[in-house]
Protein backbone atom coordinates (compact mmCIF):
# COMPACT_ATOMS: atom_id res chain seq x y z
CA UNK A 1 0.00 0.00 0.00
CA UNK A 2 1.74 3.63 -1.19
CA UNK A 3 1.66 6.22 1.18
CA UNK A 4 -0.79 8.45 -0.30
CA UNK A 5 -3.24 5.78 0.23
CA UNK A 6 -2.58 4.65 3.53
CA UNK A 7 -2.48 8.80 4.50
CA UNK A 8 -6.23 8.64 2.85
CA UNK A 9 -7.50 5.24 4.76
CA UNK A 10 -6.21 6.83 8.09
CA UNK A 11 -8.20 10.24 7.18
CA UNK A 12 -10.82 8.51 6.44
CA UNK A 13 -11.02 6.78 9.99
CA UNK A 14 -11.19 9.62 11.66
CA UNK A 15 -13.21 11.81 9.48
CA UNK A 16 -16.60 10.12 10.09
CA UNK A 17 -18.11 7.39 12.26
CA UNK A 18 -21.56 6.45 11.46
CA UNK A 19 -23.40 5.09 14.79
CA UNK A 20 -25.77 2.26 14.14
CA UNK A 21 -26.18 -1.43 15.38
CA UNK A 22 -25.55 -4.82 12.98
CA UNK A 23 -25.69 -8.12 14.56
CA UNK A 24 -22.52 -10.25 14.67
CA UNK A 25 -20.12 -6.35 14.77
CA UNK A 26 -20.09 -3.90 16.87
CA UNK A 27 -19.73 -0.10 15.65
CA UNK A 28 -18.48 2.15 17.64
CA UNK A 29 -17.55 6.54 17.35
CA UNK A 30 -14.37 6.49 19.08
CA UNK A 31 -12.94 9.92 18.45
CA UNK A 32 -10.09 10.95 15.91
CA UNK A 33 -7.21 10.78 18.63
CA UNK A 34 -8.57 7.55 19.49
CA UNK A 35 -8.53 6.24 16.26
CA UNK A 36 -5.17 7.59 14.93
CA UNK A 37 -3.57 6.68 18.22
CA UNK A 38 -4.97 3.13 19.13
CA UNK A 39 -7.63 2.24 17.03
CA UNK A 40 -7.23 -1.68 16.60
CA UNK A 41 -10.76 -3.04 14.78
CA UNK A 42 -11.51 -2.69 11.43
CA UNK A 43 -12.92 -0.44 8.73
CA UNK A 44 -14.68 -0.99 5.83
CA UNK A 45 -15.55 2.82 3.92
CA UNK A 46 -18.77 2.11 1.34
CA UNK A 47 -18.47 4.80 -1.63
CA UNK A 48 -22.53 4.44 -3.40
CA UNK A 49 -20.41 5.46 -6.64
CA UNK A 50 -23.16 7.99 -8.08
CA UNK A 51 -25.23 6.82 -5.80
CA UNK A 52 -26.78 8.03 -2.08
CA UNK A 53 -27.07 6.04 0.90
CA UNK A 54 -30.71 6.36 2.62
CA UNK A 55 -32.32 8.49 -0.36
CA UNK A 56 -29.93 11.84 0.65
CA UNK A 57 -28.60 12.58 -1.86
CA UNK A 58 -25.37 14.76 0.44
CA UNK A 59 -24.74 10.98 1.71
CA UNK A 60 -22.22 9.43 -0.98
CA UNK A 61 -19.96 7.49 1.56
CA UNK A 62 -20.12 5.15 4.62
CA UNK A 63 -17.43 4.65 7.17
CA UNK A 64 -18.66 1.37 8.94
CA UNK A 65 -16.17 0.76 12.23
CA UNK A 66 -15.63 -2.92 13.10
CA UNK A 67 -14.58 -3.26 16.61
CA UNK A 68 -14.24 -6.87 16.85
CA UNK A 69 -12.12 -9.16 14.63
CA UNK A 70 -13.26 -12.27 12.51
CA UNK A 71 -16.55 -10.77 12.03
CA UNK A 72 -18.63 -10.93 8.41
CA UNK A 73 -18.33 -8.13 5.65
CA UNK A 74 -20.93 -5.40 6.32
CA UNK A 75 -22.84 -6.34 3.32
CA UNK A 76 -24.88 -2.76 2.84
CA UNK A 77 -27.38 -2.61 0.23
CA UNK A 78 -31.20 -2.23 -0.87
CA UNK A 79 -32.50 -4.87 1.35
CA UNK A 80 -30.26 -4.24 4.56
CA UNK A 81 -32.85 -2.43 6.70
CA UNK A 82 -31.96 1.59 8.02
CA UNK A 83 -28.84 1.46 5.10
CA UNK A 84 -30.32 1.83 1.57
CA UNK A 85 -27.75 2.81 -0.87
CA UNK A 86 -29.24 3.41 -4.67
CA UNK A 87 -28.72 4.71 -7.42
CA UNK A 88 -32.03 6.50 -9.68
CA UNK A 89 -33.41 3.48 -11.80
CA UNK A 90 -30.43 1.75 -12.06
CA UNK A 91 -29.59 -1.76 -10.98
CA UNK A 92 -27.19 -2.89 -7.82
CA UNK A 93 -24.76 -5.17 -8.80
CA UNK A 94 -22.30 -5.44 -5.80
CA UNK A 95 -19.49 -4.30 -3.42
CA UNK A 96 -16.25 -4.00 -5.81
CA UNK A 97 -12.88 -3.35 -4.67
CA UNK A 98 -11.63 0.06 -6.72
CA UNK A 99 -9.38 0.20 -9.57
CA UNK A 100 -5.71 1.25 -9.04
CA UNK A 101 -3.37 2.63 -11.17
CA UNK A 102 -0.48 -0.34 -11.67
CA UNK A 103 2.27 2.38 -12.76
CA UNK A 104 4.14 5.38 -12.48
CA UNK A 105 3.91 7.92 -9.61
CA UNK A 106 0.52 7.16 -8.63
CA UNK A 107 0.85 3.39 -8.86
CA UNK A 108 -1.58 2.08 -6.00
CA UNK A 109 -4.09 5.03 -5.80
CA UNK A 110 -7.52 4.70 -6.81
CA UNK A 111 -8.51 5.67 -9.95
CA UNK A 112 -11.44 8.31 -9.81
CA UNK A 113 -13.52 9.59 -12.85
CA UNK A 114 -15.16 13.25 -13.08
CA UNK A 115 -18.22 13.68 -15.46
CA UNK A 116 -19.42 16.62 -17.07
CA UNK A 117 -21.16 18.48 -19.45
CA UNK A 118 -19.75 19.97 -22.66
CA UNK A 119 -20.92 22.71 -24.31
CA UNK A 120 -22.80 20.33 -26.76
CA UNK A 121 -24.97 18.41 -23.52
CA UNK A 122 -22.13 15.49 -23.87
CA UNK A 123 -20.98 13.66 -20.90
CA UNK A 124 -17.12 14.10 -20.63
CA UNK A 125 -15.42 11.43 -18.60
CA UNK A 126 -11.66 12.86 -17.38
CA UNK A 127 -9.56 11.16 -14.10
CA UNK A 128 -9.56 12.93 -10.93
CA UNK A 129 -7.48 12.73 -8.03
CA UNK A 130 -7.35 13.06 -4.28
CA UNK A 131 -5.54 16.32 -3.21
CA UNK A 132 -2.34 16.47 -1.61
CA UNK A 133 -0.18 19.44 0.41
CA UNK A 134 2.87 19.96 -0.77
CA UNK A 135 3.79 17.68 2.44
CA UNK A 136 2.09 14.96 1.01
CA UNK A 137 -1.20 14.93 3.17
CA UNK A 138 -4.35 14.89 2.08
CA UNK A 139 -6.39 18.21 1.77
CA UNK A 140 -9.30 17.87 3.57
CA UNK A 141 -12.94 19.79 3.40
CA UNK A 142 -13.11 21.34 6.67
CA UNK A 143 -16.98 21.93 6.61
CA UNK A 144 -17.32 17.96 6.59
CA UNK A 145 -13.74 16.51 7.44
CA UNK A 146 -13.71 14.94 3.55
CA UNK A 147 -10.65 14.63 1.15
CA UNK A 148 -10.94 17.23 -1.75
CA UNK A 149 -10.12 15.91 -5.11
CA UNK A 150 -9.19 18.09 -8.30
CA UNK A 151 -9.37 17.32 -12.13
CA UNK A 152 -7.39 19.72 -14.84
CA UNK A 153 -8.74 21.58 -17.62
CA UNK A 154 -6.09 23.34 -19.69
CA UNK A 155 -3.63 22.64 -17.60
CA UNK A 156 -5.27 24.86 -14.71
CA UNK A 157 -6.69 22.46 -11.41
CA UNK A 158 -10.27 22.37 -10.53
CA UNK A 159 -11.52 21.03 -6.98
CA UNK A 160 -14.26 18.57 -6.64
CA UNK A 161 -16.23 17.33 -3.67
CA UNK A 162 -16.92 13.77 -3.16
CA UNK A 163 -19.72 13.66 -4.44
CA UNK A 164 -19.06 14.72 -7.79
CA UNK A 165 -17.23 12.09 -8.30
CA UNK A 166 -16.94 8.30 -9.34
CA UNK A 167 -14.57 5.26 -8.18
CA UNK A 168 -13.43 2.94 -10.99
CA UNK A 169 -14.10 -0.60 -9.74
CA UNK A 170 -11.97 -3.73 -10.12
CA UNK A 171 -13.36 -6.75 -11.53
CA UNK A 172 -13.32 -8.17 -7.61
CA UNK A 173 -16.39 -8.31 -6.08
CA UNK A 174 -16.47 -8.38 -1.97
CA UNK A 175 -18.85 -11.31 -0.97
CA UNK A 176 -20.55 -11.00 2.30
CA UNK A 177 -19.31 -13.40 3.93
CA UNK A 178 -15.38 -11.98 3.66
CA UNK A 179 -14.22 -11.82 7.19
CA UNK A 180 -13.10 -8.31 8.79
CA UNK A 181 -9.98 -8.84 10.29
CA UNK A 182 -9.25 -6.36 13.41
CA UNK A 183 -6.97 -4.22 11.34
CA UNK A 184 -8.94 -4.18 7.78
CA UNK A 185 -8.91 -0.84 6.03
CA UNK A 186 -10.90 -1.83 3.08
CA UNK A 187 -12.51 0.12 0.82
CA UNK A 188 -14.68 -0.75 -1.50
CA UNK A 189 -17.60 0.40 -4.03
CA UNK A 190 -21.03 -0.14 -5.48
CA UNK A 191 -21.33 -1.49 -8.97
CA UNK A 192 -24.15 -0.49 -10.93
CA UNK A 193 -26.12 -1.48 -14.18
CA UNK A 194 -26.84 1.77 -15.62
CA UNK A 195 -30.51 1.94 -17.04
CA UNK A 196 -30.99 2.53 -20.90
CA UNK A 197 -32.54 5.77 -21.12
CA UNK A 198 -34.81 7.31 -23.72
CA UNK A 199 -32.92 10.56 -25.56
CA UNK A 200 -35.42 12.93 -26.84
CA UNK A 201 -34.85 14.81 -30.19
CA UNK A 202 -36.58 17.15 -31.53
CA UNK A 203 -38.44 17.48 -35.10
CA UNK A 204 -40.13 20.71 -36.12
CA UNK A 205 -39.79 22.17 -39.37
CA UNK A 206 -36.47 23.50 -41.00
CA UNK A 207 -35.79 27.40 -39.28
CA UNK A 208 -38.45 27.11 -36.24
CA UNK A 209 -37.23 27.25 -32.82
CA UNK A 210 -39.10 26.29 -29.97
CA UNK A 211 -39.17 27.58 -25.94
CA UNK A 212 -39.19 26.27 -22.74
CA UNK A 213 -37.96 27.08 -19.65
CA UNK A 214 -35.67 30.13 -20.78
CA UNK A 215 -33.92 27.58 -23.64
CA UNK A 216 -34.05 27.27 -27.62
CA UNK A 217 -34.19 24.48 -29.15
CA UNK A 218 -33.86 23.84 -32.97
CA UNK A 219 -34.44 20.85 -35.35
CA UNK A 220 -32.10 17.96 -33.97
CA UNK A 221 -31.89 19.16 -30.38
CA UNK A 222 -31.78 16.89 -27.79
CA UNK A 223 -34.69 18.19 -24.85
CA UNK A 224 -35.05 15.67 -22.30
CA UNK A 225 -33.44 12.31 -21.37
CA UNK A 226 -35.73 9.97 -19.23
CA UNK A 227 -34.22 6.49 -17.61
CA UNK A 228 -36.02 2.90 -18.08
CA UNK A 229 -38.08 3.63 -14.47
CA UNK A 230 -35.97 0.88 -11.95
CA UNK A 231 -37.29 -2.65 -11.96
CA UNK A 232 -39.67 -2.76 -15.22
CA UNK A 233 -39.63 -4.95 -18.06
CA UNK A 234 -41.59 -2.61 -20.67
CA UNK A 235 -41.61 0.65 -20.86
CA UNK A 236 -43.38 3.51 -23.51
CA UNK A 237 -41.61 6.85 -24.24
CA UNK A 238 -44.86 8.84 -24.05
CA UNK A 239 -44.11 11.36 -20.58
CA UNK A 240 -42.12 13.55 -23.47
CA UNK A 241 -45.80 15.36 -23.79
CA UNK A 242 -45.14 17.02 -20.69
CA UNK A 243 -42.42 19.15 -22.18
CA UNK A 244 -44.69 22.28 -23.27
CA UNK A 245 -43.16 25.01 -25.68
CA UNK A 246 -44.29 28.45 -26.69
CA UNK A 247 -46.77 28.27 -29.40
CA UNK A 248 -46.23 24.92 -30.61
CA UNK A 249 -48.39 21.76 -30.12
CA UNK A 250 -46.54 18.01 -29.28
CA UNK A 251 -47.83 15.05 -31.84
CA UNK A 252 -46.12 12.44 -31.39
CA UNK A 253 -42.93 10.09 -30.64
CA UNK A 254 -41.43 8.19 -33.75
CA UNK A 255 -38.85 5.97 -34.22
CA UNK A 256 -36.88 8.00 -37.19
CA UNK A 257 -36.29 11.68 -37.90
CA UNK A 258 -38.19 11.64 -40.61
CA UNK A 259 -41.55 10.46 -38.69
CA UNK A 260 -42.85 6.90 -40.23
CA UNK A 261 -42.80 4.97 -36.98
CA UNK A 262 -44.57 5.53 -33.98
CA UNK A 263 -42.50 4.71 -30.96
CA UNK A 264 -44.90 1.94 -28.76
CA UNK A 265 -43.34 -0.25 -26.07
CA UNK A 266 -39.93 -0.82 -25.43
CA UNK A 267 -37.99 -3.97 -23.63
CA UNK A 268 -35.36 -3.26 -21.37
CA UNK A 269 -34.19 -6.73 -22.43
CA UNK A 270 -33.26 -5.80 -25.92
CA UNK A 271 -30.66 -2.64 -24.62
CA UNK A 272 -27.26 -2.87 -23.10
CA UNK A 273 -26.32 -1.48 -20.29
CA UNK A 274 -26.52 2.08 -19.92
CA UNK A 275 -27.68 2.63 -23.77
CA UNK A 276 -29.34 5.53 -25.07
CA UNK A 277 -32.93 4.99 -27.32
CA UNK A 278 -33.24 7.58 -29.22
CA UNK A 279 -37.07 8.89 -29.62
CA UNK A 280 -38.04 11.82 -32.19
CA UNK A 281 -40.69 14.20 -30.82
CA UNK A 282 -42.42 15.70 -33.74
CA UNK A 283 -44.17 19.43 -32.52
CA UNK A 284 -45.74 21.37 -34.67
CA UNK A 285 -46.67 25.04 -34.95
CA UNK A 286 -49.92 26.55 -33.24
CA UNK A 287 -52.60 25.31 -31.09
CA UNK A 288 -53.93 21.96 -32.39
CA UNK A 289 -55.93 19.13 -31.51
CA UNK A 290 -54.23 15.86 -32.50
CA UNK A 291 -56.55 13.09 -33.74
CA UNK A 292 -55.13 10.04 -33.32
CA UNK A 293 -57.00 6.45 -34.00
CA UNK A 294 -60.24 7.40 -31.92
CA UNK A 295 -63.37 7.10 -34.04
CA UNK A 296 -65.24 8.96 -31.17
CA UNK A 297 -62.57 11.63 -31.26
CA UNK A 298 -63.37 12.58 -35.04
CA UNK A 299 -67.31 12.28 -34.47
CA UNK A 300 -66.22 15.44 -31.56
CA UNK A 301 -64.12 16.77 -34.08
CA UNK A 302 -66.91 17.47 -36.64
CA UNK A 303 -69.34 18.82 -33.81
CA UNK A 304 -66.87 21.01 -33.36
CA UNK A 305 -66.03 22.53 -36.44
CA UNK A 306 -68.30 25.50 -36.68
CA UNK A 307 -65.69 27.16 -34.06
CA UNK A 308 -63.05 29.33 -36.63
CA UNK A 309 -60.37 28.80 -33.44
CA UNK A 310 -60.28 24.83 -33.82
CA UNK A 311 -57.73 23.54 -35.24
CA UNK A 312 -57.17 19.37 -35.76
CA UNK A 313 -54.54 17.38 -36.93
CA UNK A 314 -54.81 13.72 -37.56
CA UNK A 315 -52.06 11.54 -36.46
CA UNK A 316 -53.48 8.36 -38.03
CA UNK A 317 -56.38 7.00 -40.15
CA UNK A 318 -59.62 6.33 -38.65
CA UNK A 319 -62.28 3.77 -39.21
CA UNK A 320 -65.46 5.35 -38.32
CA UNK A 321 -67.65 2.93 -39.18
CA UNK A 322 -69.16 2.77 -35.42
CA UNK A 323 -70.01 6.16 -35.14
CA UNK A 324 -72.79 8.32 -36.57
CA UNK A 325 -71.75 12.06 -37.11
CA UNK A 326 -74.03 15.65 -35.85
CA UNK A 327 -75.05 18.09 -38.34
CA UNK A 328 -73.11 21.01 -38.48
CA UNK A 329 -75.70 23.64 -38.14
CA UNK A 330 -72.96 26.14 -38.05
CA UNK A 331 -71.34 24.75 -40.97
CA UNK A 332 -67.57 24.47 -41.06
CA UNK A 333 -65.37 26.85 -39.94
CA UNK A 334 -62.19 25.09 -38.24
CA UNK A 335 -58.92 24.05 -40.20
CA UNK A 336 -58.37 20.02 -40.67
CA UNK A 337 -54.56 19.14 -41.07
CA UNK A 338 -55.08 15.52 -42.79
CA UNK A 339 -51.33 15.03 -42.76
CA UNK A 340 -52.24 12.69 -45.78
CA UNK A 341 -54.22 10.39 -43.77
CA UNK A 342 -57.85 8.96 -44.30
CA UNK A 343 -61.57 8.69 -42.59
CA UNK A 344 -63.43 5.99 -43.33
CA UNK A 345 -66.85 4.82 -43.37
CA UNK A 346 -68.81 8.19 -42.09
CA UNK A 347 -72.12 8.08 -41.65
CA UNK A 348 -74.05 11.10 -41.47
CA UNK A 349 -77.71 11.23 -40.60
CA UNK A 350 -80.50 13.68 -40.26
CA UNK A 351 -83.46 12.71 -39.10
CA UNK A 352 -85.25 16.83 -38.63
CA UNK A 353 -88.48 18.04 -39.50
CA UNK A 354 -88.39 21.87 -38.37
CA UNK A 355 -86.63 22.16 -41.90
CA UNK A 356 -89.10 24.76 -43.82
CA UNK A 357 -90.38 23.75 -47.16
CA UNK A 358 -87.49 24.02 -49.49
CA UNK A 359 -84.67 24.35 -47.17
CA UNK A 360 -81.09 23.99 -48.42
CA UNK A 361 -79.45 20.60 -45.89
CA UNK A 362 -75.96 19.53 -46.21
CA UNK A 363 -75.09 17.19 -43.48
CA UNK A 364 -71.38 17.21 -43.87
CA UNK A 365 -69.97 20.95 -43.66
CA UNK A 366 -73.49 22.89 -44.19
CA UNK A 367 -72.02 26.50 -45.65
CA UNK A 368 -68.00 26.62 -45.72
CA UNK A 369 -66.83 29.84 -43.97
CA UNK A 370 -63.92 31.96 -45.06
CA UNK A 371 -61.42 30.92 -42.21
CA UNK A 372 -62.39 27.34 -43.04
CA UNK A 373 -58.87 24.94 -44.47
CA UNK A 374 -58.97 21.10 -45.40
CA UNK A 375 -55.56 20.07 -46.75
CA UNK A 376 -54.18 16.48 -47.04
CA UNK A 377 -57.38 14.95 -46.13
CA UNK A 378 -58.91 12.09 -48.11
CA UNK A 379 -62.72 11.17 -46.73
CA UNK A 380 -63.39 7.76 -48.05
CA UNK A 381 -66.68 5.91 -47.96
CA UNK A 382 -69.35 8.63 -46.65
CA UNK A 383 -72.84 7.33 -46.39
CA UNK A 384 -75.58 10.52 -45.54
CA UNK A 385 -79.36 9.59 -45.12
CA UNK A 386 -81.92 12.82 -44.47
CA UNK A 387 -85.37 12.69 -43.55
CA UNK A 388 -87.66 15.51 -43.67
CA UNK A 389 -91.36 16.58 -43.75
CA UNK A 390 -91.59 18.76 -47.48
CA UNK A 391 -89.08 19.29 -50.60
CA UNK A 392 -86.34 20.85 -50.36
CA UNK A 393 -82.35 20.94 -51.84
CA UNK A 394 -80.14 18.90 -50.61
CA UNK A 395 -76.52 19.16 -51.19
CA UNK A 396 -74.26 16.20 -49.74
CA UNK A 397 -71.16 17.86 -48.71
CA UNK A 398 -71.26 21.78 -48.71
CA UNK A 399 -74.07 24.22 -49.63
CA UNK A 400 -71.33 26.98 -50.09
CA UNK A 401 -68.14 28.19 -49.76
CA UNK A 402 -67.55 31.75 -48.81
CA UNK A 403 -64.28 33.51 -50.31
CA UNK A 404 -61.36 32.89 -48.47
CA UNK A 405 -61.70 29.13 -47.79
CA UNK A 406 -58.42 26.90 -48.25
CA UNK A 407 -58.30 23.53 -50.20
CA UNK A 408 -55.54 21.47 -50.68
CA UNK A 409 -54.79 17.83 -51.33
CA UNK A 410 -58.50 17.18 -50.14
CA UNK A 411 -60.07 13.82 -51.82
CA UNK A 412 -63.12 12.67 -50.99
CA UNK A 413 -63.77 8.33 -52.44
CA UNK A 414 -66.87 7.33 -52.72
CA UNK A 415 -70.39 8.82 -51.57
CA UNK A 416 -74.06 7.61 -51.25
CA UNK A 417 -77.10 9.27 -50.16
CA UNK A 418 -80.36 8.37 -49.36
CA UNK A 419 -83.37 11.23 -48.84
CA UNK A 420 -86.54 10.28 -47.49
CA UNK A 421 -89.38 12.93 -47.71
CA UNK A 422 -92.65 13.27 -48.84
CA UNK A 423 -91.64 16.28 -51.57
CA UNK A 424 -89.34 16.51 -54.10
CA UNK A 425 -85.37 17.00 -54.22
CA UNK A 426 -84.87 20.19 -56.65
CA UNK A 427 -81.50 18.44 -57.57
CA UNK A 428 -81.91 15.30 -57.51
CA UNK A 429 -80.15 14.26 -60.65
CA UNK A 430 -77.24 11.47 -60.99
CA UNK A 431 -74.50 11.29 -63.33
CA UNK A 432 -72.13 14.00 -64.78
CA UNK A 433 -74.43 16.86 -64.56
CA UNK A 434 -75.23 15.77 -60.82
CA UNK A 435 -75.59 18.88 -58.27
CA UNK A 436 -76.22 16.63 -55.06
CA UNK A 437 -72.66 17.06 -53.65
CA UNK A 438 -71.22 20.27 -53.96
CA UNK A 439 -73.89 23.22 -53.90
CA UNK A 440 -72.95 26.91 -54.98
CA UNK A 441 -71.54 26.62 -58.31
CA UNK A 442 -74.28 24.58 -60.89
CA UNK A 443 -72.94 21.05 -61.30
CA UNK A 444 -70.10 19.09 -59.04
CA UNK A 445 -67.93 19.17 -61.93
CA UNK A 446 -68.53 23.05 -61.79
CA UNK A 447 -67.63 23.10 -58.21
CA UNK A 448 -64.91 20.96 -59.07
CA UNK A 449 -63.11 23.10 -61.38
CA UNK A 450 -63.64 26.61 -59.49
CA UNK A 451 -62.21 25.48 -56.25
CA UNK A 452 -58.78 23.74 -57.05
CA UNK A 453 -57.32 21.26 -53.88
CA UNK A 454 -60.82 19.23 -54.51
CA UNK A 455 -60.62 15.59 -55.72
CA UNK A 456 -64.31 13.35 -56.29
CA UNK A 457 -63.76 9.76 -57.39
CA UNK A 458 -65.64 6.47 -56.78
CA UNK A 459 -68.92 5.51 -56.20
CA UNK A 460 -71.14 8.52 -56.20
CA UNK A 461 -75.04 7.61 -55.90
CA UNK A 462 -78.55 9.16 -54.61
CA UNK A 463 -81.37 7.60 -53.76
CA UNK A 464 -84.82 9.05 -53.00
CA UNK A 465 -87.43 7.74 -51.21
CA UNK A 466 -91.07 8.59 -50.10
Amino acid sequence: MTKRLKLFLAIILGAMAIACCVAGCKIGQPGRDEILADYKGGNVVYYANGGCFNDTQSIVVRDIYYRDADVPFFNINESTEGIDVGYGNNDFIGWYLPATYESGERAGEIKYTYTYKNSSDEDVKVPAYLKLDEDGSIVLDKSNLRPVYYYEENGIRKDLSESQITMETSDTLVTTDRIIAADDKLVVCAKWKMAPKFVYKLVVDDGVECEANNKTYAKGDKIATLEFTKGSTTMSPGQIEKIAFKGMTFVANYEDEACTNYTTTYNRADYEEGAEVVVWAKYIVGSWTVIRNSAEDVRKMFGSLSDDNKAYYLLEDVDCYKQTFPYIRGGLNATIEGNGKTLSNLNFEVSNNTFSNGSDVAPVFGDIGASAQIKNLTLENITVSVKCNGSMTFHAICKSVAEGAQFENFNIVGITATVTLPGTVSNAQNGDESSWIFGGKGTDNDFLNAYGGITLTGNRQLTIKK
